[in-house]
């Protein structure tokens, strides 16, 4: 029943609902089938221990990574999801996903492997239905999961499912599990009804049942659900047991909601909007998703909420992500404001807020606070004496002691009376349309201009304007962005430097003194000053738009300069603002940053936080009396209190979501610590990686390094969160991974993955070891068998060549003795012992000089001398023998081989010059000729033809030995290392007539010194 005080109740909540619980407005972001889901019906939503979130839908099962979806469907292959539909998700204390599809699926995580479960009619230990809508654990072993014909309980260990019979009310549909305490009781509902089943007695008992009721949720003892009144309207609703009576919590809400609790709050879901409750089911805030001419007919089927407040919503048109609430606000025209281009910002001495914008009027916001605090005050027009009341652009607003207000606009400044509410005068200088600043003066106002005269003096009296023509400025500068008077009461000017104005004798002679200069000494970069704050009496920070900001100490006149090499997200700034603790806060094109002036450590805060984004505008902050800080730009005010602001560290984990192999997966969600083996043949690899952190992945840097093979870490291109390698050779690695979110404090997370490419056995060390040492091994028994070989047959040629010199002794012993035959029956006596003393002498040489490799020349030409002498006796005149020696080799030092070319005498007496038998001459000339040396022996014989015809009439022919062992002496002197292409030639002699004219050899012979 509704108690008779309902509408009192629903008048302080409804009271309650629009002071306390104020709509914040969140950004979102809807993800469908064009971003990677399976379907756009999201029946249930999970996310895991690890970070990943999984999404159920009605055609497959996918896990979000933050870059991409991993969907997962029935296949005709056995490791696959039993089915497509899947309703029911949960993760077990195993770390493995549970998924309800056509029976139960369990996904081991370590393995990657499916194991499922299914309804067979015949076998009453399986599971009852293929039909699951809930899921839970109650202890390593045991599970309860309730299927469309009732509660199942689940043994892991043995694979067998036992429906218990708890007869309930209707069919499961819908169901929902709510608390289980293992070992004593589990509460759960179906459709309208709560139940509670106690686990010792295995007896369920109805808690609350009523068939008007849809979405049941139990919290903090109370049943809370949408209830169907009579007039077919829905709201939610609390149903208190105890008392028996319903409260509604919210009116007109549909049929379409969803409900859940994370403990601490309860949340409610419908059309564009959450509604959070607390304990005793007040509501305590609202969070606006949607604009008003969003679709609001989405069915809302689950929802989760992240650690960091991002909420997830399935729906039957996608999954909607709701970004968590930020402690930094916007005023916009959601909020009321006219017009959301700010240009300037002024709180006056009694908390009201003035606001300037780029095309229109001014606009007030009484009591800025109380404002802030519940949004019931109107805001204000202060419109310009102008045609429409609208100027172009406002940029100051100065309140002056007696507390009335100074509009500078771009082509006029105007004197507002505000207790009249009336402008009283405008000033303006011909030519000059870029007013952009102004300070109270004694007697008036100073105004700084873009255009020349860039600072001028106005007097003011009764509320009217005259120019001061008797203000005097030293240095006058070329432009002024902004002035300011700090605590103190000195005045500084910004423009291209910083600038000290010192008044004299009132303003009439006034000197600008250079603070700090217009170029950077360090960067070389302009000093354009847009804004300026004091941090105390003797500190002050002037910001620049292209160069960071400057702290400018009074006291020592010196500057210290700060940028984004000491943390800023960029050098390009607005506006800086002074909090109560003394904290300096700076409006960027990038972000807002908090300084700390203790040690000049910044923090930065993702302008993505809320609805704003970067456009802030340039000197455009104020304080409220609250310690409120109120940033403008061009999509509203900004505002946050200091106090409130938290830091934005994330405790999302990085992971590498997949490693392929030549576009096959071999791993997932591989972590911090593991390691990666690869197999010769897999070096072609590719890593893609993620951190878990939803709330803005595009806003996520990445730098990486495969270490031991990239020279310098690497960054990823915006939305690309992959990596690919392409032969890697073997070796030990490791992948360094690091994400962080520039705007956020202590974002930066590394992990390090060891990867080993594992040699093939030929690219093992032991491999080419054995490779080496059998190849060392052959190339040392080739080169004793080569050297073996050259020493025998070197034996063998000297045994040849020995045998050939025993062949000659009969030759000359034959030769010569018929020679001196002859010569004892042809002469007398003396003769012939002369020619016997010859031989013998000539014996003697060749008995020693044969066992001799190498002997001096001169006793070789000794040799040939006796020779030629002993042989003419055989003929019947003495044979003219000349020997000439080139004078440039020493005979007793050059050493040639013995019988080399004595057998080339012997064939030119005997062949050559004997037919003759007169007029006989033979020559012998020796010359050096690179490294060998050069012999001619030439006789004037008979030529070769004609003795060839003598020869052949002989009845017995003689074969030249000698020759024979001569050129054998030399090769085998040759191959013992020293090599010409031939040995010797032989060239036969005409003259004019073709008459045979002799013989000449050619030889070229070895020597040694």
């Amino acid at each position: 029943m509704i108690r008779s005080r309902f509408g009192i109740i629903v008048w302080l909540l409804i009271c309650s609902y629009v002071t306390i619980a104020q709509p914040q407005y969140l950004g979102y972001e809807i993800f469908s089938e064009t971003n990677g889901l399976p379907n756009n019906e999201v029946r249930c939503i999970h996310k895991d221990t690890k970070g990943y979130i999984w999404f159920g839908t009605i055609y497959g099962l996918a896990k979000y990574d933050g870059n991409k979806f991993t969907v997962f469907k029935h296949q005709s292959d056995a490791n696959s999801i039993s089915g497509d539909v899947v309703k029911a998700l949960f993760e077990d204390s195993y770390g493995n996903i549970l998924v309800g599809a056509n029976g139960l699926s369990i996904l081991h995580r370590e393995t990657g492997t499916w194991q499922n479960y299914l309804h067979d009619p015949r076998d009453p230990s399986s599971i009852s239905s293929p039909n699951i809508t809930s899921i839970t654990q109650e202890n390593d072993s045991i599970y309860w999961i309730i299927a469309s014909n009732g509660l199942n309980r689940f043994n892991l260990n043995t694979g067998k499912f036992q429906l218990l019979n708890l007869q309930l009310t209707s069919r499961v549909t819908e169901s929902k599990i709510h608390n289980i305490i293992p070992g004593e009781s589990l509460t759960f509902s179906v459709l309208h009804t709560l139940y509670h089943y106690s686990i010792k007695s295995n007896r369920a008992s109805i808690v609350f049942a009523d068939e008007g009721y849809r979405e049941l949720e139990h919290f903090a003892g109370n049943v809370v659900g949408i209830k169907n009144f009579a007039d077919n309207s829905h709201h939610l609703v609390s149903f208190d047991k105890d008392l028996n009576e319903e409260i509604i919590l919210k009116r007109y809400v549909g049929s379409r909601g969803k409900l859940f609790h994370d403990g601490n709050r309860l949340y409610f879901v419908h059309k564009n909007q959450i509604t959070a409750f607390d304990s005793r089911l007040n509501p305590i805030e609202t969070l606006i998703f949607k604009t008003k001419s969003d679709d609001i007919t989405t069915e809302y089927l689950s929802v989760i909420k992240e650690e960091n407040g991002t909420f997830w919503l399935g729906t039957t048109s996608g999954a909607i992500k709701v970004l968590p609430k930020s402690s930094f606000q916007i005023l916009d025209s959601k909020s009321g404001l006219p017009n959301e281009y700010i240009r300037a910002l002024t709180i006056d001495s009694n908390n009201n807020l003035w606001i300037g914008v780029r095309q229109g009027p001014a606009y007030k916001i009484s009591n800025i606070d109380d404002f802030l605090a519940n949004r019931l005050k109107q805001i204000d027009p202060i419109n310009f004496p102008s045609p429409g009341g609208e100027v172009f652009a406002t940029n100051h607003i100065l309140e002056l002691a007696n507390g009335n207000l100074i509009f500078v606009t771009n082509q006029a400044v105007y004197h507002y009376h505000t207790k009249e509410r009336r402008f009283t005068d405008r000033y303006y200088i011909p030519n000059n349309r870029q007013y952009f600043s102004a300070i109270e003066i004694p007697g008036g106002i100073l105004v700084g201009s873009l255009e020349k005269p860039t600072l001028f003096k106005l007097n003011i009296k009764n509320d009217r304007f005259e120019r001061d023509m008797n203000f005097r400025i030293t240095n006058k500068p070329d432009i002024v962005y902004s002035m300011f008077v700090d605590r103190t009461g000195e005045i500084w000017v910004g423009g291209e430097g910083l600038f000290r104005l010192n008044p004299r004798e009132n303003f009439a002679n006034t000197i600008l003194e250079a603070a700090i200069p217009p170029i950077s000494e360090d960067n070389y970069s302009n000093n354009s000053f847009w804004s300026i704050t004091d941090i105390d009496d003797h500190r002050l920070v002037a910001a620049t738009t292209t160069n960071g900001y400057y702290v400018y100490n009074k006291k020592t006149k010196e500057y210290t300069h700060y940028g984004k090499a000491n943390g800023l997200t960029t050098d390009f700034l607005c506006t800086a603002l002074t909090d109560s603790r003394g904290n300096v806060w700076l409006s960027t094109k990038e972000s807002l940053a908090q300084v700390d002036t203790l040690d000049y450590s910044i923090r930065n805060f993702s302008i993505k936080q809320g609805q704003y984004n970067s456009d802030f505008t340039f000197k455009c902050g104020v304080r409220t009396q609250e310690n409120y800080l109120l940033f403008g730009s061009k999509q509203g005010i900004m505002f946050f209190h200091p106090d409130s602001v938290t830091s934005s560290i994330t405790e999302a984990p990085l992971y590498v979501n997949e490693l392929r192999v030549f576009d096959n997966v071999v791993g997932r969600e591989i972590s911090n610590g593991d390691t990666i083996l690869l197999k010769h043949n897999e070096n072609f690899f590719s890593l893609e990686f993620s951190m878990l952190d939803f709330r803005n992945p595009q806003d996520i840097e990445y730098e990486y390094q495969l270490v031991n093979y990239d020279r310098s870490p690497r960054r990823v291109a915006y939305n690309h969160n992959a990596v690919s390698y392409t032969n890697v050779p073997p070796g030990h690695y490791v992948f360094s991974l690091t994400s962080q979110i520039p705007s956020e404090v202590n974002s930066k997370q590394t992990i390090e993955i060891a990867l080993v490419v594992q040699p093939a056995y030929y690219q093992t060390l032991w491999f080419r070891v054995g490779v080496a040492l059998i190849l060392m091994m052959g190339t040392l028994w080739i080169i004793y068998a080569a050297f073996r070989r050259n020493v025998l047959y070197g034996r063998l040629q000297k045994m040849e060549l020995d045998l050939l010199r025993s062949q000659i002794n009969p030759h000359f012993i034959f030769n010569t003795l018929t020679s001196i035959q002859h010569t004892i029956m042809s002469s007398s006596k003396e003769e012939a012992v002369d020619t016997l003393s010859r031989f013998s002498r000539l014996m003697r040489m060749f008995l020693d000089y044969s066992r001799l490799d190498y002997i001096p020349l001169d006793k070789a030409i000794q040799f040939y001398s006796t020779y030629v002498t002993v042989h003419s006796v055989n003929l019947d005149e003495v044979i003219d023998f000349k020997i000439s020696v080139d004078g440039s080799i020493d005979q007793q030092k050059v050493k040639i081989s013995p019988m080399l070319i004595q057998p080339f005498l012997e064939n030119a007496i005997v062949h050559g010059l004997s037919p003759k038998s007169k007029d006989m001459k033979l020559t012998l000339e020796i010359a050096m000729e690179n490294h060998w040396l050069s012999c001619i022996v030439a006789d004037n014989g008979i030529g070769r033809k004609k003795a060839m015809e003598i020869k052949a009439k002989k009845a017995k022919a003689h074969s030249s030995v000698g020759i024979e062992i001569s050129s054998k002496s030399i090769l085998l002197q040759l191959q013992k290392g020293r090599f010409i292409e031939e040995s010797f030639t032989i060239v036969d002699n005409y003259d004019k007539q073709g008459s045979p004219t002799g013989t000449t050899v050619h030889l070229k012979i070895p020597y040694r010194i």
